[in-house]
């Protein structure tokens, strides 16, 4: 009777396993959504929507993510991560449903506002999930979850674009709609099957204290590096350079297969980073080799833009400091707890700092009337990701005394 108990409860949990993995196959497919599926058709929505507002749509996914992302560790600690999540999609699924039916601009940001919430609570509270259900795997499902968020990325905008003209800007934006209902789906099964393992919300120790005593130092330099990543070599790379690399002569195939080849060759490093991190000695030496990459490649563009075919295969490698700080999220804690702090504090500064990363490169460059500041700007901030870096990569646990902070 033991064993056969035993035997059951290895049964439910290898079940629960497995419809997790799916559920966190399909929500990452789900994170980008709302942003990609309309960046390349905001002029077929401007003509249908009164007042549609291109610069203000623009801004709403980075303020979104960072505000909502910090709300999400509450989240889960009042309903748990499973539970979560399943509102996670299904603030995705009303959000991209509701925004094609609004009339007016106000309908449609605040909707699409609705879905990046959800995207928002996904982006944070995934990483510190695979603690709980993979605590032996977590290089291997981080390394997915990380090419799956690349996917998210450029599959939208592509299949908007082909179907914007044959079906309408209403289906391009609606049918990512039924993609979040379907990604909703293995949270609400785990909810119902699998309520026993549901209802582990937090680890007993984060549970018991209500003000748990987190590094902050620690916290800060792994948000940091996770910010300055997606601030440089992400955001400020993607928005200004088909602009840069226009004003030095290249034609717009040649930017367009540019850029297209800077995010391919992107997916190798979150193949890679999140599986070998964990296994090094010194996880510092990744970090001094990506700063390297990163400064090389904007002197590079910056001095000698002939050459931007080979800074482009070299900047690829330099996003690695972007898995980096997702594998960190749960090297650097002992909790699915302290993990999902990490997560919620590194994407809030992560993604204000790539608001910020665009506008200041671009204000230097309008102040001068040249890119030489906006370059020194970028080299100087990579720099310094060495500062940080260093402590972010340090041995110990964001859960341990914050008397024991270096």
């Amino acid at each position: 009777m033991i064993e056969r108990s035993i035997s059951m409860i290895q049964r439910n949990r290898l079940r629960g396993t497995a419809i997790v993995f799916v559920g966190v196959i399909l929500s990452s497919l789900n994170l980008r959504a709302a942003v990609t599926s309309l960046s390349d058709i905001f002029n077929s929505v401007a003509s249908s929507v009164h007042g549609f507002d291109i610069s203000m749509i623009g801004t709403l996914p980075l303020i979104s993510f960072a505000i909502f992302g910090l709300l999400a560790p509450l989240l889960a600690r009042r309903f748990g991560y499973e539970i979560s999540l399943l509102i996670s999609m299904i603030f995705v699924t009303l959000g991209l449903g509701l925004r094609i039916l609004a009339p007016t601009f106000i309908g449609f940001a605040t909707s699409t506002i609705v879905a990046l919430a959800g995207m928002a609570f996904g982006n944070t509270l995934l990483p510190p999930l695979f603690k709980k259900y993979f605590p032996d795997h977590i290089g291997m499902v981080t390394a997915i979850y990380a090419v799956l968020l690349a996917v998210s990325a450029g599959t939208p905008s592509i299949i908007s674009s082909d179907t914007v003209n044959t079906l309408g800007w209403r289906f391009s934006l609606g049918i990512w709609a039924i993609v979040g209902l379907v990604a909703a789906l293995p949270w609400l099964m785990q909810t119902v099957l699998n309520r026993q393992e549901v209802t582990v919300k937090i680890s007993d120790k984060t549970r018991n204290s209500s003000h748990p005593h987190y590094q902050m130092k620690m916290t800060i330099s792994i948000a940091l590096l996770f910010g300055v990543g997606g601030m440089l070599p992400m955001y400020t790379m993607i928005n200004w350079l088909p602009s840069y690399l226009a004003t030095v002569g290249f034609s717009g195939h040649n930017i367009g297969t540019m850029m297209f080849l800077y995010n391919i060759l992107g997916i190798g490093h979150s193949i890679i980073v999140p599986l070998v991190i964990g296994r090094m000695k010194h996880p510092y030496y990744l970090i001094v080799l990506a700063v390297f990459l990163q400064t090389l490649t904007f002197i590079g563009f910056w001095l000698v833009p002939g050459l931007s075919w080979a800074w482009v295969v070299i900047a690829a490698p330099g996003l690695l400091t972007v898995p980096a700080a997702f594998q960190l999220f749960n090297l650097r804690s002992k909790t699915a707890g302290g993990a999902a702090f990490l997560s919620s504090i590194a994407q809030f500064v992560g993604y204000m700092l790539a608001t910020l990363g665009p506008l200041v490169f671009g204000w230097l460059k309008d102040w001068t009337g040249n890119y030489n500041f906006s370059f020194a700007f970028m080299i100087l901030i990579s720099l310094l990701t060495l500062t940080f870096g260093f402590t972010a990569t340090l041995p110990g646990y964001v859960e341990d005394s914050q008397s024991k902070e270096r």
